[in-house]
């Protein structure tokens, strides 16, 4: 199977150069290959940049170089305003602050510079500088009181574009005389980086002004816009030199992934047809987390160029304030691989992807599959309605099984399962998760990966079975991964809390909250989002389970939301409806643990392009607010259960749920349950988003995804919906 993932995804590139894409941003175009984010340069001394600038081996030395350039960036707020420098109301006294900071003797740039002579002493003088790039900040219109930047003694109210203008400027060259002054011998300004990760409307004459300021002092300007964020596609237009795109994934992988590693192949599909580059990240603690390094791990195996080919493009490197020391210092001997893994990446090597099939038996329906036979290699497999079965070569835990699935003319959704053995046992259920595969798009959506559950320890033998929801249409299966091992787990009867909806009291303020049956109110949205009937959540899932209360003969189910753009609000890019005569195994999940869900008695899909608008108008800030709906068509089939899966990107903004049944919604004031939680207006550290708690997946030490705290309360009340009443023996909650 590695094989043929292999050739498949040098097929998918392929199709890519077929369509007339464009290529990545290259090293020659950019003047860097590599460069990496350094947040709070004026703490660091030399030693604090050695590792960045030299791979440092076993002894602590250096033997190749590492990264090229050096993106100064600020981590902390402000400290006048201790607000952000990427989105907030900072004043001049921050920007002084963040520019000073890296003039501080042996620390910042000079602490930079000395890391460069110290590596070469070892390894001889560079070839070509050091590449520096200085952040500038936002220049935020909230803050009305910057503080004076020309001298007349007035206060510069940045909601005037001119005066947004005149701070980036007075700001370019004050940075400019300082590194005048620095002389700075083996280091080279590159230019300038626009912190704010999107450009819409508001910002876009701001941003055209200040590229102007740094063309016409000779240098250049950088921007690092978070997935599909506004205005990535018109980077050049906005007055960028070179444009690196974020995928995101590495963040946004909780809960069986609600971003998978389709996410970089996607990403590199529209960073090569707009020419822009593709950021490596790692997630905040791969010394301690195995699954964070096999995030980062696939980062690098798909810039191979047998894959995405990202690798030979411009990129930037993601690692939080020093992730990659921490690799390089820990004493888990395969956290300090991933440190020596970067630099082989760096370096040009290939590095293999986690998870792949070497020495494992794959069979469909009991016919081997080939692994790396010329003949066969490059077919990829239709596994709908089939079993697929994986015999390791020797027993270990595996936490789900990855299906690369290459998309087609037509979709595919439905329920993929796992079953699993040990050396000697017997079969028996692992997981299953409700999946849907996107028909091909022209933005880079040829791929997509469904993870299903396995999590469980000591395993020889996995099968894997995909059951298509009342449709005929193809899984296409190119490659078969399997990833590491699982959480201690606590599901299995007779936990009655198992999946179970719960709340928590005191229930942290909500951006756009639902105040309670919001979704079956019959209040609908008409003015679009911002008329507070709609409820909110920002990521990339959602399920909504609806208990009807009797059985129903089901017409459709009508989905209404918000969308246009502005504020990030989108319509969802697809829907999926299941209607059951059973009620679902862990309401409301997309995803569970043991045998799956009864097969639905009706099931439905949308997508962004057929929901129907019912109206729209023009923002201020020159985007769309539009509202609509999602309509789904049953056709009358019977059932109690309704349950709602959507896929999103930015905020979702649902107004209200109907279901349809004999002309009449029968769903209003009907109950309800969502995961995960509307979204927090502040975001707490580690934030309950309505799942974890009852998910079954039990921390083994600190680790941050599998746990939730509260810092300000004085006491919590936790409330299990447990569906009915129910005999209790005993009450666990399981605490660091």
């Amino acid at each position: 199977m590695a094989r043929h993932a292999r050739l498949n995804m040098t097929m998918i590139l392929c199709l890519l150069t077929v369509a007339g894409w464009a290529e990545y941003a290259t090293p020659e175009q950019t003047g860097f290959h590599h460069c990496v984010l350094i947040y709070d340069g004026d703490a660091r001394g030399p030693e604090g940049f050695l590792p960045y600038v030299a791979h440092l081996n076993g002894a602590g030395e250096p033997d190749q170089w590492l990264f090229d350039a050096f993106l100064l960036c600020a981590h902390q707020g402000g400290p006048s305003t201790g607000a952000s420098y990427h989105d907030g109301p900072t004043n001049r006294e921050d920007w002084e602050a963040l520019q000073d900071g890296w003039s501080v003797e042996g620390r910042g740039l000079r602490a930079l510079q000395e890391a460069v002579r110290q590596a070469e002493a070892t390894l001889g003088e560079r070839e070509q500088p050091v590449e520096v790039v200085l952040t500038i900040p936002y220049p935020s219109a909230q803050q009305t009181a910057f503080g004076d930047v020309d001298g007349d003694g007035a206060n510069e109210d940045l909601s005037r574009e001119e005066a947004r203008a005149a701070a980036a400027e007075w700001y370019i060259e004050r940075a400019l005389a300082q590194w005048e002054a620095l002389r700075t011998s083996g280091l080279h300004l590159w230019g300038f980086y626009w912190t704010h990760e999107a450009a819409g409307a508001k910002d876009v004459e701001v941003v055209q002004g200040v590229a102007r300021l740094v063309h016409e002092r000779g240098h250049r300007f950088l921007w690092i816009p978070w997935f599909q964020a506004p205005g990535f596609r018109q980077w050049r237009e906005l007055g960028f030199d070179t444009a690196i795109l974020q995928p995101n994934y590495a963040f946004l992988s909780d809960h069986l992934g609600k971003v998978r590693s389709d996410r970089l192949v996607e990403t590199a599909a529209l960073a090569k047809g707009l020419g822009m580059g593709v950021e490596m990240e790692v997630g905040y603690g791969p010394e301690r987390d195995l699954r964070e390094r096999e995030i980062f791990r696939e980062y690098l195996a798909f810039g191979a160029p047998d894959r995405c080919g990202y690798q030979a493009a411009a990129q930037a490197y993601f690692q939080s304030v020093e992730v990659f020391t921490n690799l390089l210092h820990a004493e888990d001997p395969d956290a300090r691989r991933v440190y020596d893994e970067l630099a082989a990446y760096v370096s040009g090597e290939a590095v293999e992807r986690p998870g792949a099939l070497q020495g494992a038996r794959v069979s469909l329906n009991g016919t081997p599959l080939a692994t790396g036979a010329a003949e066969t290699a490059g077919v990829p497999v239709n596994v709908n309605g089939a079993m697929l079965t994986i015999e390791l070569p020797e027993p270990r835990a595996v936490g789900e099984v990855e299906l690369g699935c290459v998309r087609g003319e037509a979709g595919w959704s439905g329920v993929v399962a796992t079953e699993v053995r040990g050396d000697e046992g017997e079969w028996r259920p692992g997981g299953w998760v409700s999946a849907i595969v996107r028909a091909r798009s022209e933005d880079g959506g040829l791929m997509s990966v469904i993870a299903a559950p396995v999590f469980a320890e000591d395993i020889a033998a996995v099968r894997v079975r995909a059951d298509g929801s009342g449709t005929d249409g193809e899984l296409m299966v190119n490659e078969v991964t399997v990833t590491c091992g699982p959480p201690r787990l606590d599901w299995r009867e007779p936990n009655l809390a198992y999946g179970r909806p719960y709340r928590v009291e005191p229930d942290p303020e909500r951006r756009y909250p639902d105040r309670g049956g919001m979704l079956t109110d019959g209040e609908i949205s008409t003015e679009g989002w911002a008329q507070g009937r709609s409820v909110g959540w920002w990521g990339a899932t959602l399920v909504v389970w609806l208990d009807l209360g009797e059985t129903r003969d089901v017409e459709r189910v009508v989905a209404h939301c918000d969308g246009g753009g502005q504020a990030a609000v989108n319509f969802p890019e697809w829907v999926r409806v299941d209607l059951s005569d059973a009620e679902p195994a862990a309401p409301p999940a997309a995803w569970g643990l043991g045998a799956p869900p009864a097969r639905p008695t009706g099931t439905a899909t949308r997508d962004a392009a057929q929901v129907r608008l019912d109206g729209e108008r023009q923002a201020g800030d020159g985007t769309r607010t539009s509202w609509g709906r999602c309509e789904l068509e049953l056709g009358g089939r019977r059932g109690r259960f309704v349950t709602l899966h959507f896929r999103h990107s930015g905020w979702l903004m649902l107004s209200e749920v109907e279901v349809w049944a004999q002309g009449t919604n029968v769903a209003r004031g009907a109950r309800y349950a969502c995961a995960p939680s509307p979204t927090e207006k502040e975001a707490e550290r580690y934030a309950d988003e309505g799942v974890r708690l009852t998910d079954g997946c039990v921390a083994r030490g600190f680790e941050p995804r599998r746990v939730a705290g509260w810092a300000k309360a004085e006491a919590v009340v936790l409330t299990v919906d447990l569906g009915a009443a129910r005999p209790v023996a005993e009450v666990i909650v399981h605490t660091l």
